[in-house]
């Protein structure tokens, strides 16, 4: 399967997870939640390549950063856009080597998030 009209959203804390996914669904996408890297695996494995993701790189079992790192080493899945959330301002730094096409800081301003959204799908392949 390979649906790339959904948004895979990877964060730890519920709050900001169900944020997300809900603003999504108001605007009209299908967002999945994960709360971590390995259960956003086990998404990917379900439903085949999201159109993009939101990841967080501090998360518990698996990092932002693994996760990352094991999505670019399948070559299905290497092209998929990331974009990084953090409450780190270091997090661009970060988000650069994880090949990511941009970097939101905590606390998420909502007009920047959909506006990303928006970008990257425009652009996506």
């Amino acid at each position: 399967m390979n649906d790339t009209s959904w948004i895979l959203v990877v964060e730890d804390d519920e709050d900001i997870r169900e944020m997300i996914v809900l603003l999504l669904g108001i605007e009209g996408y299908e967002a999945v939640a994960a709360r971590d890297g390995l259960d956003a695996l086990q998404r990917i494995r379900e439903r085949g390549r999201p159109g993009m993701v939101f990841l967080d790189l501090r998360m518990p079992r698996m990092s932002g950063s693994d996760f990352a790192q094991a999505l670019r080493a399948d070559p299905a899945l290497a092209s998929t856009p990331l974009i990084v959330l953090s409450g780190d301002a270091r997090a661009t730094e970060v988000a650069a080597t994880v090949g990511a096409t941009k970097c939101l800081i905590k606390p998420l301003d909502l007009g920047e998030l959909m506006d990303a959204v928006t970008r990257v799908l425009a652009t996506a392949v």
